[in-house]
């Protein structure tokens, strides 16, 4: 009886002793998740942007390289946050100012070979005032707090880039477009010589569209709206690359290019 009881007590003891793998954050754990460095390294994270005349679109993306799951921690509903400063690293624009977002912690999981993509566009302006033109960095950061349950620096997932704010353009303004794969409708205001400019559609590589002709607008110095109607085949669409729209006058001097309005229709990724 003693035998026994001791046997009982004793197996016990070995059952407590045993560890048991923490559970990641909300109750599931990552198969095979490694250690919070393995699971950083394996996550890549990217910053393209995407620019016309009158605004910037940042596009983030973050890839689980792994071949394990990992579960990302979000103190609140922020996912992200963006930061652009000027030469003298004076900070111009920040996402997260005057938002508000919910004080949840939220737990993503990303698994292995997916990725997470955001899109935020802004409009080259401070305080409602067009920023100079000029050269700007770019900071983008993940605002996870762990990794697979284990605490991670502020920044430890970012990318950096830098843009260019363009100069504010004097023929053409409030450019938008609306469609896809190769059908667009394009609106704007125009202050052209004589109410007539060109227009353009390349890929980064070739001209999709020729240079044509838009006539019948009123000329400068009033504005006019115009609308353009674009169709493209599929065949010339591109599987990876951005199809941009040109807009510009001709000097009547020498027939040089003048007042380049540049407008992204479609980005396209395989």
């Amino acid at each position: 009886m003693i035998k026994q009881l001791l046997l009982a007590v004793f197996s016990l003891l070995l059952i407590a002793g045993c560890s048991v793998d923490s559970l990641a954050p909300g109750g599931e754990k990552p198969d095979d998740a490694g250690s919070k460095d393995d699971a950083l390294k394996a996550i890549e994270m990217s910053l393209i942007v995407g620019q016309d005349e009158e605004e910037v679109t940042f596009n983030m993306n973050v890839k689980n390289t792994s071949k394990q799951d990992v579960v990302l921690t979000f103190p609140s509903g922020q996912r992200f946050e963006i930061i652009v400063t000027d030469k003298n690293n004076n900070e111009v624009y920040k996402y997260s100012k005057d938002k508000a977002f919910t004080e949840a912690i939220e737990h993503v999981k990303l698994e292995s070979g997916k990725d997470l993509s955001w899109s935020e566009a802004w409009d080259y302006t401070l305080d409602g005032n067009r920023l100079d033109e000029g050269e700007y960095q770019v900071v983008a950061n993940l605002t996870a707090s762990h990794v697979n349950d284990e605490e991670i620096a502020k920044e430890a997932l970012k990318a950096t880039t830098t843009l260019r704010i363009p100069k504010m353009n004097t023929a053409f303004r409030n450019v938008q477009v609306s469609g896809e794969d190769g059908v667009y409708t394009v609106t704007g205001e125009a202050r052209v010589f004589e109410g007539s400019f060109f227009y353009a559609v390349e890929d980064g590589h070739d001209y999709v569209i020729a240079e044509t002709v838009v006539n019948g607008l009123e000329g400068a110095p009033s504005w006019a709206p115009f609308k353009i109607s674009i169709n493209i085949s599929m065949d010339k669409l591109p599987e990876n690359g951005t199809l941009t729209l040109n807009l510009f006058e001709r000097s009547a001097k020498d027939g040089s290019i003048v007042n380049l309005y540049n407008k992204v229709l479609q980005q396209f990724k395989k």
